[in-house]
């Protein structure tokens, strides 16, 4: 079998591998909502917002829930969206995807959001601002960080939103924005809705 035939033939038992992937995490579908191995999803159609959603939202345990019965109390699971694969189809198969393969490598991705959201706001000696005007590590910022949103687009876009627990003298949450190519960019709320 020549190279060609071969990486053709890698890429078609991967494509099967990953539709048949979904397929089992699919377990139910109405029409306006689906279960999966992450939980419900339910349809969302409002063309109008900013960015405009025609997909499924859903609520992840994106976090691992505490074993300590006060700090379940204060545990809070992370919204999530996904697109539709179309603007004219309620299948979301292809966002889908992605966003298992991200929970399957969910403290990696976890990690890899809050680094780079430290690594953009530290200044020339590494440290960053807080509130008060104090100079905290990156390490320390990093472990004040929470995502608190997940957004995939079909476009191939992904937001992680972040919230920074007003470590930051900034209104709102961090916007970590990873582009179809992997390139990261960053907006506050303001800029992030279009307000």
């Amino acid at each position: 079998m020549s190279l060609f035939g071969k990486l053709f033939h890698k890429e078609q038992n991967d494509l099967a591998e990953r539709e048949k992937h979904t397929e089992q995490n699919v377990q139910a579908q109405d029409g306006k909502s689906f279960e999966t191995s992450l939980g419900k999803f339910t349809y969302v159609y409002a063309p109008n917002s900013n960015p405009p959603e025609i997909g499924y939202e859903s609520e992840l345990q994106w976090y691992d829930m505490p074993e300590d019965a006060g700090e379940r109390l204060k545990y809070f699971s992370v919204g999530c969206y996904i697109d539709c694969n179309t603007t004219d189809t309620m299948e979301a198969g292809i966002c889908l995807d992605r966003l298992i393969r991200l929970f399957e490598d969910r403290v990696w991705t976890d990690r890899r959001v809050k680094q780079a959201a430290a690594d953009h706001f530290a200044g020339e000696n590494g440290m960053i601002k807080d509130c008060d005007g104090m100079d905290i590590s990156k390490e320390e910022f990093v472990e004040q960080l929470e995502v608190t949103f997940i957004s995939l687009y079909r476009d191939g876009s992904t937001v992680f939103s972040v919230d920074h627990g007003c470590e930051l003298d900034l209104d709102g949450e961090i916007h970590v924005i990873y582009d179809d190519r992997d390139q990261v960019t960053f907006q506050m709320d303001e800029e992030f809705d279009g307000s």
